[in-house]
């Protein structure tokens, strides 16, 4: 099983996350590919089961040097206003745990395609917002104690 944890922070639940940005590009067919190391940087992502689309902060959009590609007005609790869209590789740091419940390491899980993300204004408190896009596909599991999982594979 492979999960990312969090513990709720200031009635926030706060995952560490990470995401490069998305360039489609072609690359020659050979039978083997050269191993590339992408380095991800970590962030904090809020899960928000309110929220219907995952967003990034225009600090951390800025910092990842991400290009839009598309404008579009976007309605909040209070009313409509524009916003850039933006593809990214989005994924979590998780642990991997045996079927005894033991900890095996931790690893980085990249979803399988990109994700289109909006950008939202900056926040001390979280870099991201996780959307119920992403949410939807996986099982979220809030605990008495504060800590919850999202369970990824």
């Amino acid at each position: 099983m492979l999960v990312a944890r969090g513990i709720i922070e200031q009635r926030q639940a706060i995952l560490k996350i990470g995401f490069q940005s998305f360039v489609p590009e072609t690359y020659e067919v050979s039978p083997t590919q050269p191993h590339i190391e992408l380095p991800v940087q970590e962030y904090r992502g809020l899960i928000d089961t309110g929220a219907q689309r995952s967003c990034l902060t225009r600090r951390t959009i800025a910092i990842e040097s991400l290009v839009p590609h598309a404008k579009k007005p976007i309605q909040n609790v209070n009313d409509t206003h524009p916003h850039r869209l933006y593809w990214a590789h989005l994924g979590f740091f998780a642990e991997r745990i045996s079927d005894d419940g033991e900890e095996q390491g931790r690893t980085y899980f990249s979803l399988p395609e990109p994700v289109e993300v909006i950008d939202i204004a900056n926040n001390n408190w979280f870099d991201a917002i996780i959307g119920m896009d992403i949410l939807q596909r996986y099982e979220l599991r809030f605990e008495g104690d504060g800590s919850f999982y999202l369970q990824l594979a």
